[in-house]
């Protein structure tokens, strides 16, 4: 409530004294409305950068004496007193309360004049009788009295907090309770700022209060599906926000701060919008639900045009396309031009809807099979992209013909030849034929245009020039134009490389080099060290081996001849031989899981058996290490186990290797240990026959006292403890790096 204020005597002035007075009140009255209006801004609602959210603080508006005490109005609407200086003060406004409103003694006095309206008097002036009908009274009264809540004329404010928001009051048509209501209401939520006049009032219905909401559709009301990029813009500066439209073409923006959006629908490539593609919405900023907007977009359609060939089918079902081919679309001032592919399609996407005229590019001796030209009536698809289709058939007027001759090296016909016609355009299909007793062959009936002969390759012959020629008819003639392919005969050299153990040498580089041309062949030697040149033209060859460390020739490294053709024989070949020795063995140690997979960077050592310097090595990516250059005799390999890992065999192999250039070969195998507490089941060994090997066993176990048969829950600790030995000892009296075992396993006890 409003403190009385004490009525001062009536006294006699001079009339000059009541002119001053009354001008200094006027003053007065002027200065106090300034205060007020500038407390009024200062208090209006604020949005803090970080989060959006709005709070009632205000800062009180400093007097003359900085100790003097002033007037506000708590959150109820009462008025009152606080002594800034006075510590422990009465009625100070409480701490982290945010106080609707502070004042100074001067501003009492508008709140008590009848004929101003000040927001920040509400409580008071919606007292005096003259306002209670105010609308905004009304509004005030609403919307901060507990007892008014839930009663007819206060329904559209009650209704609009979202506290309320769902109560059966609210949803339903039944009349509130005579009185209001019969139990107490709590207040409104914290947070919600009720619009007050000269405040921040956004429209109500329909507008949104913290959040925006919508759909995308099309021109046909279709919705218009996932994909969609929507995005929020605030006006103030804050960042951007954007999302992507769900199944039913929905967005959703929550938990937004009161101002202006700006909302825009990103461009899809194949639509354009057909309401605006951006818009604003303003926001209250209070829980009453979202601006609910909408975006309309329009499909562009699309054209598919097929060039084809009306007699170029050539037995296929559908009539065959003319790539390569320019298309133009027109429609009004605006034309696109595309070309057709291999398959003569020619695609217009994007089109807007209208007429459109289809022109086709004038070519020689093509000519439309219909003579008009097209005209078509495009609209927006209720199925997005998908397209119209057209077809321009056109059909060829003048054709041509192909002679082929085929000729050996001394120009005699060569019958029997095959021959390949294709068009360039792919849109004919492609012809063979076969060379007569001449060495003749005709193409008959040629559309004009490119094409292509080929003629076939046969073993034995070598082509005198190209195998593959481009003939283009442009113009229609009766005469044939004629093409002459000519070959040679050719022959072979074959023959083997071998040790001087007379064994085949596989993997050997063999060159042949033609001593006039420079041309040159590389093969190798397979694993009997054969080896085979074909097609090779009569005249000088050399045939070089290429020498690997650790041999010598026995025979010479390279060889000379003059290779010709036998009329009588023509396949038979030249027969040479390259030998070489080595004074060195080699072995090749293999590395494999017991799922045969291959271990890398395993250590390996090879000894030889009867005492000498030992050489390490280890596998590569694919579990293989070659000892090279070693003197023949009997070695012993061993792996070095690896943590994690059991052997699935013995770890030391025994090997007799030889100086004949072939590797004698061992293979390891082990398998992985369970990870800890795992209850795998052991892995069933793997028998592998390794060649070069000797029967893959090791030297004898040292003499076990007994032996024992691994059961199920076994573990070496508990064997160990049964026999009064040790794991170790166990361990290597059976060759066991780790500690698995599996049931079923003889172990030799030490």
């Amino acid at each position: 409530m409003i403190p009385k204020q004490t009525t001062p005597q009536k006294t006699t002035t001079p009339k000059s004294t009541s002119l001053l007075k009354r001008i200094l009140q006027v003053m007065v009255g002027v200065f106090v409305m300034i205060a007020l209006t500038v407390l009024a801004v200062t208090t209006l609602p604020r949005q803090t950068a970080v989060s959006g959210s709005y709070n009632q603080q205000a800062t009180p508006i400093p007097t003359e004496d900085p100790c003097a005490p002033y007037y506000y109005r708590d959150a109820s609407g009462e008025w009152q007193l606080f002594y800034p200086c006075q510590e422990g003060g009465m009625n100070t406004c409480p701490e982290g309360y945010a106080c609707s409103h502070i004042t100074t003694f001067a501003a009492i006095d508008v709140c008590t004049n009848p004929n101003i309206w000040d927001p920040t008097c509400q409580p008071y002036t919606c007292s005096q009788a003259q306002h209670k009908a105010d609308p905004r009274c009304a509004i005030f009264t609403c919307t901060t009295d507990p007892t008014q809540f839930f009663t007819d004329p206060c329904k559209i404010y009650t209704c609009e907090n979202p506290k309320y928001k769902f109560d059966p009051w609210c949803t339903s048509s039944t009349p509130a309770p005579s009185g209001g209501a019969t139990t107490p209401v709590p207040p409104i939520e914290p947070g919600y700022t009720p619009c007050t006049p000269g405040g921040f009032c956004p429209p109500v219905a329909k507008i949104g209060g913290n959040c925006i909401a919508g759909t995308v559709i099309d021109v046909y009301h279709q919705i218009g599906g996932p994909g969609w990029e929507i995005v929020v813009t605030p006006k103030d500066g804050r960042p951007a926000m954007s999302q992507i439209t769900n199944s039913d073409g929905a967005y959703h923006f929550p938990n937004l701060a009161a101002g202006v959006y700006t909302v825009t629908i990103r461009d899809r490539e194949g639509w354009q919008p057909y309401t605006p593609q951006s818009f604003e919405v303003t926001l209250s900023g209070a829980p009453t639900g979202c601006a609910e907007t909408r975006f309309k977009m329009e499909a562009l359609p699309c054209l598919i045009v097929r060039k084809v060939d009306q007699g170029g089918n050539q037995g296929f079902a559908d009539l065959v396309g003319l790539p390569d081919w320019d298309i133009t679309v027109k429609s009004g001032t605006y034309s696109e031009t595309q070309t057709t592919d291999a398959l003569g399609i020619a695609v217009f996407p994007n089109l807007q809807p209208g007429i459109w005229t289809i022109q086709e590019e004038p070519k020689t001796g093509w000519t439309s099979a219909t003579g008009i030209t097209p005209v078509i009536t495009l609209i927006s698809p209720r199925e997005p992209y998908k397209c119209d289709s057209l077809d321009l058939i056109n059909q060829q007027v003048h054709d041509s013909c192909i002679k082929v001759r085929k000729l050996d090296e001394n120009n005699l016909p060569i019958p029997n030849w095959g021959i390949s016609l294709t068009r360039n355009d792919g849109t004919r299909e492609p012809i063979s034929k076969t060379t007569n007793n001449d060495g003749y062959v005709q193409f008959d009936s040629l559309q004009l245009g490119a094409w292509t002969l080929t003629e076939e390759i046969k073993p034995g012959w070598h082509p005198i020039g190209e195998t593959s020629m481009v003939v283009n008819l442009d113009e229609p003639s009766l005469t044939c134009k004629e093409i002459t392919f000519k070959n040679q005969r050719t022959t072979c050299v074959e023959g083997y490389k071998i040790n001087h153990f007379e064994q085949g040498l596989s993997n050997w580089q063999i060159t042949a080099t033609n001593a006039t041309t420079g041309e040159a062949f590389t093969i190798l030697t397979n694993e009997l060290g054969y080896f085979k040149f074909d097609d090779l033209v009569p005249g000088t060859w050399t045939f070089t081996e290429e020498m690997q460390p650790g041999w010598e020739p026995v025979t010479s490294p390279s060889m000379t001849l003059n290779l010709t053709v036998d009329p009588s024989n023509p396949e038979k070949c030249e027969q040479i031989r390259f030998k070489n020795r080595t004074d060195y063995a080699c072995v090749d140690v293999y590395k494999y899981d017991n799922t045969l997979a291959p271990l890398p960077g395993w250590q390996m050592t090879l000894q030889p058996a009867y005492g000498g310097t030992p050489v390490v090595g280890y596998t590569d990516g694919t579990g293989w290490i070659r000892f090279n250059m070693l003197p023949p005799g009997e070695y012993q390999v061993t792996e070095t186990m690896q943590p994690g890992w059991d052997p699935d065999g013995p770890t030391t192999q025994y090997i007799t290797v030889e100086a004949t250039g072939t590797c004698g070969i061992i293979q390891f195998y082990n398998r992985q240990e369970p990870p800890y507490g795992s209850t795998l089941p052991a892995p069933t060994p793997i028998v592998v026959d390794q060649p070069g090997n000797n029967d893959g066993g090791s030297p004898a176990n040292p003499t076990c006292s007994a032996t024992y048969t691994v059961r199920s829950g076994d573990t070496l600790y508990a064997i160990a403890a049964t026999y009064s030995t040790t794991i170790t000892a166990l361990q290597a009296a059976n060759n066991i790096y780790g500690s698995l075992i599996f049931p079923g396993q003889v172990l030799c006890i030490p």
